[in-house]
Formats: C-alpha cells, structure tokens, sequence
C-alpha cells in the first residue's frame, strides 16, 4: 500500500519557496578545518542557526566537488575525524552541517520532536509545521552557502545523513534534484511508510519501541485517518521517488531496531535510479565509520570523480563474495550475532545477505544483496 500525492499541494515545495533566500553565513576562526555560521531560516517564530564545517583532503582532486554531510548533533572532534577520513579517501572536501534539527525546541529533541510536529499538522495548525520541511531547507541553505563560498566550485555535492537525516537527505535530493550528484541515505529503511507500519506489525506483532514517540500519538494509525492520508505523501519519499535519477547507495545496518531487517523489500524493487546497497553486518542503528565509511567513499569516487561503481544490474565483477546469515527465534534480528558459517536449523528465522567485495582504483569496499528472510525448522 502506497499513497499517492496532490502535486499541485506539495507542501515541501511550497515550504521551500516561501522560505528560498532567507539564509546567511559568515566565516568563524577554526583549527584544521573552515567553520561557518549559517542562519537557515525562521521557522514558528524560531530562528535556525547551525555551524558549517567544512574538511579539505591530504591532496585534494582537481576536479570540482563535495560531500554534504547532515547531522543533528553539535560541532564535535567525531565527526570533524570521520570527516577527514572520507576526505582524504575520496580525494573531494567534506562539508559537514551541524544542528538539524535546531533542538531543544518547545521542550523537546529528536523523534519526540518530530512527533509533536506531525501532531500539530494533523490537528489543522498549519501546513508548514511537520519538522522534515525545515530540516530540508537547512539542507538547500548550506548547498547554497557552499556554491557561494567557494566560487562556484562546491556545487552538486554527494549528500548523506543517517537516520533522520537519511530521511532529510531523501526529501532534499527531491526537492533539488538537478542540483545534487549523488544521494546515500544511511539506516532511513521506512519508505513506503503505510506498507512498513504494516510489514512492521505483521513481522514484530507491534511497532519497535524505538518508534514509541509515534505510536503513543497515534502516528503508526495515521494512515486510516483523511488528514494521516493527505500528510503522509507529504513527507514520506516514496511519494517523489520518481524525481531522483541521480545514483543512490543505501546504506543499513544489519541489526536495525527501528524496522524489520527486510524493510528494503517494501520499496527496493521499485527504485529506477541507478542504486547499490551495503548492509552492514552485526551493526546496530547506531553504527560507526568503521561500518559505512568504506562503501561511501567508494561511491562519491563514482558520483565526484567517475569512478567505477557495482550498481544492481552492472557488469563489474567483485573480487570476492561471502554469504552472511543470522537466526532468531522470531523475525526480529535486533540481538541477532551475523556469521558467515553454516545457519542455525533450529525452528525460527533465517535472514541471508551476501557481501561482495570491490577493488578500485586501490581502494577496497563492500556492497550486498537485500536481506531476505525465511522460516526454518
């Protein structure tokens, strides 16, 4: 099940138009690395403010060229290191954008805050207070300081987030697809989102308590309500997927906690953009650099730099494969441990996905095969 959207009422887009120009930045001192403030816009009466950070490569390419980063913490030596570490791999600056969202606001911080939004919408408050639409012109205002501040040269960049900020990465790609190279969303597995609350209580028996702050407003049955069917095109990326023709690697983690294992199923086929997928095993939601940071960086080689890349159909050959396979009693693979020996036969569930393994250019990473899972015993 899927919903269908008014075009000619696409709130993002009037979101973006009503909010286009409002932006602005200045230079702050920084070590090791540019840092920018940069005012996004004013949303209910708040002001967002976020730093922009932005990483230069060892040696860089000179070729035109950036990865944007979205996060939603504060500055910190984590990411500036992460940041790095993709720079100096792909050859291109990495831009990180900070604070997305700007938080606490009205009390709140993260999926409680994007609850409430969603709530205040759904009770006929306005069409411009779902979070996601902020969150994605804090996006389009850095891409814009970023072009400004570099002369022209960091435009089209690669854009990533993980978790809600996959989710923003999807909806700005959208927004702005002729101004991006590449999109790689990191454990936002929840498109289609009426099938996945659907997929997700089937498979689990009820939501993932990770997604309480939805279910204790009565966001997983918004789908059966008029406004839940006129809001969730709105913000779900399913509903524009068709605008985004730029290559695209989802990146998940094998123990994911806020949707079943096999989420991908509910959407992958129907995906028409050149894509790819790493699911990372024995990694949680929360996974590190470690876990992605190889299959990324060998994608913004391919998006900033032409190199070659394994997409599904292609005719790259990888260098080696291996088969990963995880049990669990039933079809929730949280605590599940991911092994390449021989699967438990016991009576319960299997998930399977195989890893290939790529060399290019001298650079080695991984992509897999969408996990599918089936009964045993």
């Amino acid at each position: 099940m899927s919903l269908p959207m008014d075009q000619s009422r696409d709130l993002l887009d009037i979101y973006i138009r009503q909010h286009q120009g409002e932006s602005s930045w200045t230079e702050k001192p920084a070590d090791g690395h540019r840092l920018f403030e940069l005012e996004s816009q004013t949303w209910q009466g708040h002001k967002w403010v976020h730093e922009l950070a932005v990483v230069e490569p060892a040696c860089s390419c000179t070729e035109p060229g950036i990865v944007l980063e979205i996060t939603g913490d504060n500055p910190d030596n984590r990411d500036l290191i992460w940041a790095r570490d993709l720079a100096d791999t792909t050859g291109f600056p990495v831009a990180v954008l900070f604070q997305v969202p700007n938080q606490p606001l009205l009390e709140m911080v993260e999926d409680d805050l994007v609850a409430h939004t969603l709530d205040q919408q759904l009770d006929g408050k306005g069409d411009d207070w779902p979070l996601l639409f902020p969150m994605t012109m804090a996006v389009l205002a850095a891409m814009d300081a970023l072009e400004k501040i570099s002369g022209g040269k960091w435009t089209k960049p690669v854009i990533t987030g993980a978790s809600k900020r996959g989710w923003t990465a999807w909806l700005a790609a959208e927004a702005v697809p002729d101004r991006i190279s590449g999109l790689a969303p990191r454990v936002f597995d929840n498109l289609n989102m009426p099938a996945q609350m659907v997929k997700q209580q089937s498979d689990w028996g009820e939501c993932s308590p990770m997604l309480e702050d939805y279910v204790t407003r009565g966001l997983d049955h918004a789908h059966e309500t008029p406004p839940g069917l006129a809001l969730i095109p709105q913000i779900d990326p399913w509903s524009r997927r068709s605008r985004v023709t730029v290559p695209t690697l989802v990146i998940n983690a094998g123990n994911e906690g806020f949707w079943p294992v096999d989420a991908l199923s509910v959407y992958w086929d129907d995906l028409e953009m050149p894509k790819a997928l790493w699911t990372a095993p024995n990694a949680s939601h929360g996974m590190d650099f470690e876990h992605w940071g190889p299959a990324l960086g060998g994608f913004c080689r391919h998006c900033l730099a032409g190199a070659d890349f394994p997409f599904v159909g292609g005719q790259m050959s990888p260098v080696s494969t291996r088969q990963w396979s995880a049990w669990s009693p039933d079809r929730v693979f949280i605590d599940s441990e991911w092994t390449t020996s021989e699967p438990i036969l016991e009576p319960g569930w299997i998930a399977r996905s195989t890893e290939m393994t790529w060399r290019v250019d001298g650079h080695g990473f991984s992509t897999s095969t969408p996990v599918e899972v089936d009964e045993t015993g």
